[in-house]
């Protein structure tokens, strides 16, 4: 029968909390870990920094955030020729008063602690990306526990299940990140979340309706046992050791939970997760 997808199916905790915004940008965390992380290390900026700050706001402690695309002058460059030679004034206009926003708005953040650094994530070195034991090992965190919140449109594939990676979870307390493309993808997605499940426990699980649902079916079966998936999920992993059997619920939750989970567009219904 394929109508439970057990890879991912939650633990289901108390104490979880929103950070962030109430719609994209916001995640779903298990709030007693807060306490035992150190810092907070993002992979994906893209011009929204709430959950962030929420988290240095929450804790005092500082944050690293990753991304080598804000800000890519070539890019940029092109765009802004681009929009020009089309006589798009306004637009082109906007484009430089967004960018020097957010370049005031990063600076002002460092400030706090709360550091933008201009590069991606990889499994190997590669111009503007590295990987996560030479970022720990550059910005000195070898003794830091860490949160770890990675959104990189795709990138994830090839960079969870790679060995260089997972050496360093060793570290990590909370594994937040972002599944894409889960129609091409889900055995991929059930070798990660297989290959995590014996240190990490997926306690949250969250559809972003910025894209659309689609059915696994079951060939073996009738259409009963049919299951639509969101094609980008949200998930949430906590280290098992730092889950106290008292935080254990034992009554299943129903996804999304109301006060807690917000439609990423908010103009359109959150997407309900039924295949738990």
């Amino acid at each position: 029968m394929m109508n439970k997808v057990t890879f991912l199916t939650p633990i289901h905790v108390k104490n979880k909390i929103r950070l962030g915004r109430t719609w994209d940008g916001g995640y779903v965390i298990y709030g007693p870990a807060l306490q035992s992380a150190d810092r907070l290390l993002t992979y994906g900026v893209g011009w929204e920094t709430s959950f962030e700050e929420a988290f240095h706001e929450r804790t005092g402690k500082p944050v690293l955030m990753f991304d080598p695309t804000l800000f890519d002058q070539p890019a940029y460059a092109k765009k802004y020729r681009r929009l020009l030679k089309r006589l798009q004034l306004k637009e082109a206009r906007t484009l430089r008063r967004e960018t020097q926003f957010w370049q005031r708005k990063f600076a002002e953040l460092k400030t706090r602690n709360v550091v933008f650094v201009e590069e991606g994530i990889s499994p190997e070195k590669n111009g503007k990306y590295d990987t996560l034991a030479h970022h720990i090992e550059r910005f000195r965190l070898g003794d830091e526990t860490l949160l770890l919140k990675i959104d990189i449109e795709g990138g994830e594939y090839g960079l969870l299940d790679h060995p260089r990676f997972l050496a360093c979870l060793p570290q990590v307390n909370q594994l937040i990140f972002e599944f894409h493309d889960l129609k091409n993808r889900l055995r991929d997605v059930e070798h990660i979340m297989r290959l995590l499940d014996p240190e990490f426990a997926l306690v949250h699980i969250h559809g972003n309706n910025y894209s659309p649902t689609f059915v696994a079916y079951d060939l073996g079966g009738d259409s009963a046992n049919d299951v639509m998936i969101p094609d980008v999920i949200e998930v949430t992993l906590v280290r098992r050791t730092i889950i106290p059997q008292e935080d254990i619920l034992q009554t299943p939750e129903a996804y999304p939970i109301p006060d807690l989970d917000y439609p990423n567009d908010p103009l359109q219904p959150d997407l309900s997760i039924r295949f738990l």
